[in-house]
This record gives C-alpha cells, sequence and structure tokens, in this order.
C-alpha cells in the first residue's frame, strides 16, 4: 500500500473506522482479539503507522490550520510500540439498548488507555508515557466513568442530580468525541515530545531549546469576534519562564504541573523548533506525539460521535484524583459498554429541549445552543457551543428514529413492535398459543391506535378506532381479536431469560363470585431502561441486559414485588385504566392476596435493592358468609393478612415502635435530607390494628368466643 495514498484516504469522510471495523467482526462471532488482529495486522503493542488510515487533522499546528505534507509524511513513516496493561473487557452495546434513558454529555479527546507508550521509532523512552484516556478512561479506571478539572466535572455531576431529580434515576454518562487537535490539552501528547527530544537530541540542541522554552518575552495578539466584529488585543507568554531545563532531575514533575495553555505552548515550541520547520531537525512533530497517544480505533472517527457509555454513580461526590495530571478530578460510576454504532452526539440531543448548567440561570429544562438539533452536517461552530458545558437529555423515540432515516441504525420490525419494544405501555409478546387450551394477549397501548400520535401503528389503526387507554388483543390465527375487560378464569405472564414476556390467558370465564375480596392487586411490566439494574442476577440471566429487558412489577397496595413469572390461578380481569395519567393503563388485576415465590434475584431500583421473586401467585380470599358454626382458622387469618396488607412494612426501612417514622437502611439515603426519614405507621399502633381487625373477622365468623378471648377482647 503506498504511505502517500495511505493519508489521501485517510479523511474522515472515506476512511474506513477502524474501531467500528472491530466491532462489526466481533458482531460476526470473531473473538475481540481476533478480530483486532485481523484489522490493525498484529495487536495494538506495535502500531505500523504506514498501514494506518488517519484524519488529516491530526498534522495541523496546535494553533490550527490546514493539514501540513511534511508532518504527515513524518507520521506515515512512525512505529510506535506500547506495553499494554488489562482494562475492562469490551461490552458490544446498541444505542437502542439505552431507549428512555436520560444521558449527560461532554467533549472527551481521543487518547488512549490501557498502557504505556514505550518506544517511538527507535527511540526508547526511559520514561514510558502512561496512557490514561480519553474515552476508554471509564474501562481503564474501574469505579470511575470520567476526569476532568474541578469545574467541569462540577458543572456534569450538579447536573446528573437535577435531572436525576426529574426523572427518577441516574443518568448515565456518553462522551462525545472531539477533533484531532484536542488531545493538545493533554499531558500525554507533550511528554512524547519531551521523552523523545530527551533520547534522541544533542545535548547543545537540548540548551538551545531551554534557552527558547525559558524566554519571559510575551507578543499582542488580536482576536475578532465573528458575530459581533469587536476585536480585543491581548498579551501572551512566547515561552515559559520558570522552565528547569531539560536536564533537570525535577522536569517529569514541572511537565506534570504544568497548565493546559503550558502544554500547548511547550508542544508549538517543539514542533517547530525541535521536528525541525525552523529549527535543526531531530525532534519529534506535535503529528507524530497525537497519533503515538491515541486509540487508533480513532484515527478516523466521527467528530462529535460517541463510544463509550458508562453508568454515573451520583451517591458518591466526585474526587481529587492525581493519578491522571491534566484531569485531577474524577466521577464515580460504572461503564456499561461501548456502542457499536457510529452515533453523533447530535442525533441525541434534542433541539427543543436540551438541559444544561449554568451560573446566571442554574438549571434548566429548554436551552438552545447554537448546535441546530439534529443534523447530518453540523458546522464548527455548532460543535464549539457543545463545548461550553455539559449538557443533557432523554435517548427518545425521536432520537432513534432520526438515527434510522440517517441509516445509523436499522428499522425495527413489527415483530418487535409487537413485543412492546417501543412504548411502556405496550406489555407482553405474542408467542405461539397452545392450541384450544391457553390464548395469546397483546396489551396495546392507546397511542398505537392514534393516527395523531407519532407511535401510531397502521396495522392496528386501520382495524380499530381510537381507543382511551388502549386495548388488550387475542393475537393469533387471523386478525387481532379486541378482548378488554374479559375475566378469564386462568392467566400467566412470564419472562424468559432472554427477556422475552408471554401473557397467557384460558378461553374459560371465571366465577367471580370471591372476586372481590381482598387488595387490588394491579401488575404490568417494568422495563430496565425505566430505572433498574441487576444487583444479582438470578442463574442463566443476563447480568446486563438490554434496556427493554422487562421484569413484572405487582402492586399490592403501597407494596411492589418484582418476579419473573405472575400467575392467576383463580382468573384475572383484563383491566382498562384509561383515566390514569400516565402508562400502563392495560393492567392485568385481581382482588386478593399475594404469595411470594423464591428469591432468586436483586435489582437496585433508583439506589433501592428489592428482591426478585421466581413467582408470585395472586390468590382469591373467599368472602365471608353468615355461619352458624367455627370457620377454618386459615381462612379467618388469610383476611386478615390481606387487609393488613394495605400497611405492611417495606424491606430496607427501620420503623418506629411509636413515632410515625420510618427510616432507610440505604446510606445514601441517609446522608441527604431528611436523612432517610419518612411517615409511617409506628409498630405499636401496627399490632393494634391487626388485632382489632382479628377480633372483628372472628366475630364474623361467629367465633365469638375466640373474638373475646382475643388481646383486643381481654382488653375490652
Amino acid at each position: 500500500m503506498a504511505k502517500g495514498k495511505t493519508f489521501l484516504d485517510s479523511s474522515a469522510a472515506g476512511a474506513q473506522h477502524l474501531w467500528q471495523a472491530v466491532r462489526r467482526l466481533m458482531d460476526q462471532g470473531y473473538p475481540e482479539q481476533e478480530a483486532t488482529r485481523m484489522v490493525h495486522g498484529d495487536n495494538l503493542n506495535k502500531i505500523d503507522m504506514s498501514l494506518m488510515p488517519f484524519d488529516p487533522r491530526f498534522t495541523s499546528s496546535v494553533a490550527g490550520g490546514k493539514p501540513r505534507t511534511r508532518q504527515a509524511q513524518a507520521v506515515l513513516d512512525s512505529i510506535y510500540e506500547r506495553e499494554l496493561r488489562n482494562m475492562l473487557p469490551v461490552e458490544n452495546r446498541s444505542i437502542v439498548d439505552f431507549e428512555g434513558r436520560p444521558f449527560v454529555t461532554s467533549m472527551s479527546d481521543r487518547t488512549a488507555a490501557g498502557g504505556l507508550l514505550t518506544k517511538v521509532n527507535d527511540v526508547e523512552f526511559d520514561n514510558p508515557v502512561n496512557l490514561r484516556g480519553g474515552q476508554d478512561y471509564m474501562r481503564d479506571n474501574e469505579g470511575k466513568v470520567w476526569a476532568s478539572a474541578r469545574g467541569p466535572v462540577q458543572d456534569i455531576y450538579e447536573l446528573s442530580a437535577r435531572m436525576k431529580q426529574e426523572f427518577g434515576q441516574d443518568p448515565v454518562f456518553i462522551p462525545w468525541r472531539m477533533a484531532p487537535t484536542g488531545n493538545d490539552f493533554s499531558n500525554m501528547g507533550v511528554d512524547t515530545m519531551v521523552q523523545y527530544a530527551l533520547k534522541a537530541l544533542p545535548a547543545s540542541q537540548l540548551k538551545d531549546l531551554d534557552k527558547i522554552i525559558k524566554t519571559d518575552e510575551k507578543k499582542l495578539v488580536t482576536k475578532t469576534d465573528k458575530k459581533t466584529g469587536r476585536k480585543t488585543e491581548k498579551l501572551v507568554p512566547i515561552g515559559i519562564p520558570d522552565w528547569p531545563s531539560f536536564t533537570s532531575d525535577n522536569l517529569l514533575s514541572f511537565t506534570e504541573k504544568m497548565s493546559g495553555d503550558q502544554r500547548k505552548l511547550l508542544a508549538d515550541i517543539l514542533d517547530k523548533q525541535a521536528f525541525g520547520n525552523y529549527g535543526k531537525g531531530g525532534g519529534l512533530s506535535v503529528a507524530q506525539a497525537r497519533t503515538a497517544t491515541t486509540d487508533p480505533y480513532q484515527y478516523t472517527a466521527l467528530q462529535g460521535g460517541i463510544q463509550n457509555v458508562g453508568q454515573l454513580d451520583l451517591s458518591r461526590m466526585p474526587q481529587y484524583d492525581p493519578s491522571h495530571p491534566s484531569y485531577p478530578f474524577s466521577l464515580a460510576g460504572d461503564y456499561v459498554g461501548t456502542i457499536r454504532e457510529d452515533v453523533p452526539i447530535w442525533g441525541l440531543l434534542d433541539p427543543e429541549n436540551i438541559y444544561k448548567q449554568t451560573k446566571a440561570e442554574g438549571f434548566t429544562g429548554y436551552s438552545r445552543p447554537s448546535v441546530g438539533g439534529r443534523t447530518s452536517t453540523p458546522s464548527d461552530e455548532d460543535l464549539r457551543s457543545l463545548q461550553m458545558g455539559a449538557r443533557g437529555g432523554v435517548i427518545d423515540e425521536n432520537a432513534l428514529k432520526w438515527l434510522q432515516s440517517q441509516g445509523i441504525i436499522s428499522a425495527r420490525p413489527e415483530t418487535a413492535i409487537m413485543a412492546g419494544l417501543l412504548g411502556a405501555g405496550a406489555m407482553m409478546a405474542p408467542q405461539d398459543a397452545e392450541a384450544g387450551v391457553l390464548r395469546n394477549v397483546f396489551p396495546a397501548p392507546q397511542r398505537f391506535f392514534d393516527p395523531e400520535d407519532k407511535a401510531f401503528k397502521p396495522f392496528l389503526g386501520q382495524q380499530f378506532e381510537p381507543q382511551a387507554g388502549g386495548r388488550y388483543l387475542q393475537m393469533g390465527d387471523g386478525a387481532p381479536k379486541d378482548i378488554t375487560g374479559e375475566y378469564p378464569d386462568y392467566g400467566m405472564l412470564s419472562i424468559s431469560p432472554d427477556g422475552k414476556p408471554s401473557f397467557k390467558i384460558s378461553d374459560v370465564p371465571a366465577d367471580i363470585s370471591d372476586a372481590r375480596t381482598g387488595r387490588k392487586i394491579k401488575t404490568n411490566l417494568f422495563k430496565r431502561k425505566a430505572g433498574w439494574q441487576w444487583t444479582q442476577a438470578p442463574e442463566g440471566f443476563d447480568p446486563n441486559p438490554a434496556g427493554d429487558f422487562p421484569l413484572i412489577s405487582v402492586q399490592d397496595g403501597k407494596q411492589h414485588y418484582y418476579t419473573l413469572a405472575t400467575e392467576f390461578p383463580k382468573g384475572v380481569e383484563l383491566a382498562r385504566y384509561e383515566k390514569s395519567a400516565t402508562e400502563p393503563r392495560l393492567r392485568p388485576t385481581r382482588q386478593g392476596v399475594v404469595e411470594l415465590g423464591n428469591v432468586v434475584g436483586e435489582i437496585s431500583v433508583r439506589g433501592k435493592k428489592h428482591p426478585v421473586y421466581d413467582r408470585a401467585t395472586v390468590k382469591s380470599i373467599a368472602p365471608v358468609l353468615p355461619s352458624s358454626g367455627n370457620e377454618a382458622p386459615d381462612l379467618v387469618e388469610e383476611r386478615v393478612q390481606g387487609l393488613m396488607s394495605a400497611i405492611a412494612q417495606e424491606q430496607g426501612y427501620v420503623y418506629g415502635d411509636i413515632l410515625p417514622i420510618k427510616r432507610s437502611q440505604d446510606p445514601a439515603a441517609r446522608e441527604e435530607f431528611p436523612y432517610g426519614f419518612e411517615p409511617a405507621v409506628p409498630n405499636v399502633a401496627r399490632g393494634l390494628i391487626e388485632e382489632l381487625i382479628r377480633a372483628y373477622e372472628l366475630n364474623r365468623a361467629g367465633r365469638t368466643q375466640e373474638a373475646a378471648q382475643s388481646a383486643v377482647g381481654v382488653l375490652l
């Protein structure tokens, strides 16, 4: 392959995206290491730039401007060697997995992580350059998702905290990629140039460089505001007066403590003087330093594109972390995955609802920066506007539709729609029915039938009129049939290990004589993207599933249980709650009591942990009938416990004996006002209420003697 052709073919528009190429091979079943070798020839501990397409802007000067041919040829002639260290393995994810999730974004340079740069061409460094990232910072630093200066980190944290107040969950963090020159702020590039100079340049040339760097002279710089035309003048340094010298024992500690502006200035001096444009030559160009410290997957990657996703942990405050000299403050969280599609950040940000943090106004839900929203050709000014601070939004259906229109993600098939993948109200997928025994049910939300709604589904709207609350549809051979309001004598909701939901009912009407006794038990799907995470996945289940992976939520009064299956052995009402303010409005319902199965897992819902049961059974409670004799004790007690479920105590709380309060056992909840305290029925009152109910039920059952001998009866 001709070297010149490699460079010319490396334009951002025409180059093959190496990172995408590896991901595509992995999607075809190749292991990550094998896919990497197929794309890069050898592995990434030795990078031959003659085989690597790269964005021409890597060769621009520190001040910017057009690509430079001489620097480009120097890059093509370079070989970089690295000593790699283990990072968290790549988790391939689709942006679709994060539908419904709030997110915060900020700019990211292209620097590599996970190793040491040990050698450039024939020059081996005495002090290898530590590669810290960049996008892969979250893979290289377990328990952290980002690092920057104090101000940007604090802005991201505060914006995330305010978004959590609105959406009820910690946002995910999705950094977007800067231009190739964005690497210049980091210490890695200039450290590479310094280490190279120390080994490659003679002592006399290093002394000459010391004099140039140490000057205290300044130059007058004039800047013109593009919008107003106003000109401003400023004196800026052309050197670093306190530079220690190349031979100083304090050189490494000094370069680590330099400001970002000083690092850029030093890189510019070394690029002009040591590389050879104006000096004696023999040094390293800034183009070589940039590419030597860049993640190879990002040599031609889209500016403004996203790559990694991290889950923020707002229970932990930002921390000072000197391990990254350029970015000494870190944000807590965990790496979640690497997006396989080439998604631009402007495709995720809704131009009508961009969240940002400003010093003057604080948090604003609507704030439109100059970025023009979802456009396939944003201007440089659009992208620069995103550098002014953290931004946030929600990965909603509109964003995914735009990505689909651009060919970035594939269209989702009707089978996925029928599985409820497009909305919170659509609950269960139709599956092959057990002919003559059970029927498959698809609860279709009201928006699927409304031609004015963006989620309208023509294949349903052509057959059914708009209906508030939606419809339960019987699926099978032939056209769907509306069965809303039916009360079959058996129902079963279930979730398979791969996340496929199923709702099956019998074709026999229920005997509802006992269906109006006990608490009203409502069920619906609770998708992962709505705010839960596995803290302990059941055996055979993916611990990090897609965003549309559901659990069954069983609501019993104020109590919620989460299960993999819920059975209605005595019947279930296909109930519609059209007056409900939000979805889901289709919730299979039964009055009775809940019997829980075995705990098989655990989830965290907005910081609070809940057990996950293998199944729940919604049982009926026999109605109270006049009786001349004694009723079986277990039936009375069942009614007592059913009525007491209204004030059942929740797991994870400590209840007051006398004071009407409960306090969360979650340390994070205890740190913030009101310090984990909530109103609740105290233990003494709960015990008294239970005895009153028991005495009442015993008396109604004709067991007057037992009622008189109960705790309340004796008291009276």
